[in-house]
């Protein structure tokens, strides 16, 4: 009916909460403009990244880490000009809000565009 099979969400999540998270090994950071317009507060999607076990840094650090190798940058749905932008800017891959909760739901990680 939902097109996920729970047992298989409910395993998976057991599976990446033993090596830490699902995002275990990103570094994510929340894009301008993403955060309470028509998707969660600031703090609410740090949390929900947190928990997923990913490491949240602010605009700035992003810049300075090495995005390339797993960095996430989390947009809006679509994402804005700028945002692609930023996302093409610091060699990143872009998730838009909508599909990190997808991801979350069902512990996989589906619909990150690598190649903008």
């Amino acid at each position: 009916r939902y097109g996920f099979s729970m047992k298989r969400t409910l395993y998976n999540g057991m599976s990446h909460r033993e090596k830490g998270g699902l995002l275990k090994g990103w570094t994510a950071v929340i894009a301008k403009g993403v955060a309470g317009y028509r998707a969660p507060s600031l703090m609410e999607l740090r949390l929900i990244l947190k928990a997923a076990g990913a490491k949240i840094v602010s605009l700035e650090e992003f810049k300075s880490i090495n995005a390339k190798n797993r960095g996430l940058v989390v947009t809006s749905d679509p994402p804005t000009q700028n945002q692609i932008i930023y996302v093409k800017n610091n060699g990143a891959e872009l998730i838009t809000t909508s599909c990190l909760f997808d991801c979350v739901m069902h512990q996989k990680i589906n619909g990150v565009k690598r190649k903008i």
